[in-house]
């Protein structure tokens, strides 16, 4: 999502990010200034959709949350 990096400044809008969303890169999606994501196959086409939902939130959120404490 680098090239995204500068649409979480120039909207008054939540941006949500769509589309090749996981546990492995919500953190930079999150880092890049996205207020949400939608890892929609990442979920339903995992062996244990909970436990990829949960990992997934978790690497979101947790990075989330820091970046805007910063």
């Amino acid at each position: 999502m680098p090239n995204a990096a500068p649409i979480p400044e120039k909207v008054h809008v939540p941006v949500v990010a769509i589309g090749g969303i996981k546990a492995e890169n919500a953190a930079q999606i999150a880092a890049a200034g996205a207020g949400g994501i939608a890892a929609i196959s990442a979920i339903v086409c995992a062996e244990d959709s909970a436990a990829a939902a949960k990992k997934t939130i978790a690497a979101f959120v947790d990075l989330s949350r820091m970046v805007k404490e910063i």
